[in-house]
Formats: structure tokens, sequence, C-alpha cells
């Protein structure tokens, strides 16, 4: 009982300490900053990695039937958006194959290269990804610049969702 009061009181805190600067400041000594998100160690989620092929990517579907295959044109790339009951994988083709270009899933066998996978409560994505660049609709999101390299969605102090996306 007393981890699930903890886990709830961060899930609400945290946010709120991120738009509070003395609250950020102390996350950031606590937890450090943000790790950068670097594409040759984190732009993968269990057997998918960005930038992979569909046909590399097809030899790792999950056995559950697609929900969904949609193909549209967006900001001028070609996407190709793969849904299963707990992954989606978007594909994006700017004239040249199409590289898989994110990640999102529900799915608590797949893992982070850091280790993290939905199921797993706040302090781990503290612990292992620090402070977010900012909350937002209970979603944690991670990056540099203006890219949002990474997201959780998290709900009662554990994670939901987990999305990577890159770049092209």
């Amino acid at each position: 009982m007393k981890k699930v009061i903890c886990l709830i009181l961060a899930s609400v805190l945290i946010p709120m300490a991120l738009n509070c600067p003395f609250a950020a400041s102390w996350l950031e000594q606590k937890y450090g900053q943000e790790w950068w998100i670097s594409p040759e160690n984190d732009f993968s989620y269990g057997e998918f990695n960005i930038h992979m092929s569909v046909d590399n990517a097809a030899k790792h579907y999950p056995s559950a039937p697609l929900s969904d295959v949609t193909s549209e044109i967006a900001a001028g790339d070609y996407q190709r958006i793969v849904t299963f009951d707990t992954l989606v994988l978007t594909f994006v083709s700017s004239g040249s194959p199409f590289g898989l270009y994110s990640i999102e899933s529900t799915d608590p066998s797949l893992i982070t290269p850091r280790g993290l996978r939905v199921g797993d409560d706040v302090i781990k994505v503290l612990e292992l990804y620090r402070t977010p660049k900012y909350i937002e609709n209970n979603v944690w999101v991670f990056g540099d610049g203006g890219y949002e390299y990474f997201k959780v969605t998290v709900k009662c102090g554990t994670v939901q969702k987990i999305r990577v996306n890159c770049v092209m």
C-alpha cells in the first residue's frame, strides 16, 4: 500500500515539480539532467530498431494478428502504419525505401536498451532516463533540442506505454 501511495504521489508531484524552478532544480540534483538519448544505444525497442526495413521488421512481428495497416502521405513523406493489439510501427519513406520511424507499445515483454518496460514504476524511469524534458497529459517526453525521441505514458505511477521516435 505504501508503494502505491508513493507512486501515485510521484506521478502527480513530478509533473508539478517540473514547472517550479526550485523543485525542478531538486529533481535534477537528485536524478540528474536528462541523459542524452543516443541513436546508437536508444533507438530500439524489443527486437525493433529505428531505420529497420519493412522486411526485417516483419521477421519480428508478434504472432497476434494485424489490427490495421494504413498508408498515407504526411509532410511530403509516405507513411505506412502497421498496428497490432499492443504494438504500432510507423515506417516512413522520403523517396528511399521505407524505414522504421517510430515504435510504440503497451506490451510488457518488450524492453528498451536501458531496461525499461511497460509496468515499471516512475522511479525506474527517473533512474534510467533522469528528469524528462517536460511532462504533458501524463506523457513524459525526453529529447534533444526540438526533437522528442522517447516518450513514456504514465498512469498512477506506472509506465503504461513507451514510444521511441527518430527524426529522419
